[in-house]
């Protein structure tokens, strides 16, 4: 028998008012944790000589440096939902600057993310790793090609500015210099995003639910969380490790998310998804079985992802 699913006002009386207190030492010193790492690495890879052999260097440096960087990525996040400062405009400063440096539209982006929040594992809503239904052509495209490779696993103006002075970096030091000191990193950071996102919102058994069946309540609670780790969920905040609490509520500092998860937890022990396998293993498994998507039941509104054929 299916567990029934809490309303929305049930799921946030779990969480306390003072879980929303934005405690300022902490917020600051996240992001001078995040920064400062990020600083220090680049200004390492200005260091490293651009020769051929010097290539497992900048290698460790670009794993380095972008994972670091993300956290600043992730501090970004936390302002674009309210949850970094109390004074907006403060808050909005520091999202703006901080998703500029790593060529993000923050504007732009939280826009599209509010709406990914607002309609989570909605099928024809969301806008973050939605999947094709299996008898759509885009899903037979995907499910044929999966079948043929095998397992594969305001904001604009920041940007213009962020690449503006990537290009006069190019003159001052070489376009070389400029793609393995920047270029490397943001791969990596985007990687570590991409992967994130994929883990949080994709599993074989997380359903995608269609208009009709749909609810906020469902959307939120088909998020799993996943085992990082105590060093990257330092750098990155807990973003992996506490992200169904965030879709409960963004609006709670990353500081106070631990906690939220607990009384989740404790209060839905069979809806807040926690899965303890490695996170290595869970990429293999999502990158291997997850393609497209096929109703469960005939009017069951649910569709689950479709493990690829053997």
């Amino acid at each position: 028998m299916q567990i029934p699913y809490p309303s929305k006002a049930e799921l946030l009386a779990c969480l306390p008012p003072e879980l929303f207190s934005i405690k300022g030492l902490q917020a600051w010193g996240s992001l001078m944790l995040s920064l400062g790492l990020s600083l220090l690495a680049y200004g390492i890879g200005g260091l490293i000589p651009l020769r051929l052999w010097a290539a497992p260097l900048w290698l460790l440096y670009a794993l380095i440096t972008g994972t670091a960087a993300t956290g600043c990525w992730v501090i970004a996040h936390e302002c674009g939902h309210g949850a970094f400062h109390p004074n907006r405009r403060v808050e909005s400063a520091v999202g703006f600057v901080l998703h500029s440096l790593l060529l993000v539209p923050y504007y732009t982006w939280q826009r599209s993310h509010a709406v990914h929040h607002d309609n989570c594992n909605h099928l024809e809503g969301g806008e973050t790793h939605v999947p094709p239904r299996a008898e759509s052509w885009m899903g037979r495209v995907v499910a044929g090609t999966r079948r043929r490779l095998g397992p594969w696993p305001f904001g604009n103006l920041g940007v213009l500015l962020m690449l503006l002075a990537l290009g006069l970096a190019a003159v001052q030091f070489s376009l070389a210099r400029v793609l393995c000191v920047y270029g490397l990193p943001w791969l990596v950071g985007n990687a570590w995003l991409v992967g994130y996102t994929w883990l949080q919102h994709t599993e074989t058994d997380i359903p995608h639910v269609s208009s009709p069946e749909w609810t906020w309540a469902k959307g939120a609670l088909e998020t799993v969380d996943h085992p990082y780790g105590p060093l990257l969920n330092l750098l990155h905040h807990g973003i992996g490790s506490t992200h169904v609490c965030h879709h409960i509520n963004p609006c709670i500092p990353h500081c106070n998310a631990w906690q939220a998860k607990a009384l989740l937890r404790q209060r839905f022990p069979d809806l807040v998804r926690h899965d303890p396998t490695p996170v290595h293993r869970a990429l293999w498994r999502v990158a291997t079985r997850c393609s497209v998507v096929r109703q469960q039941a005939p009017g069951s509104g649910f569709f689950y992802l479709e493990p690829l054929a053997p």
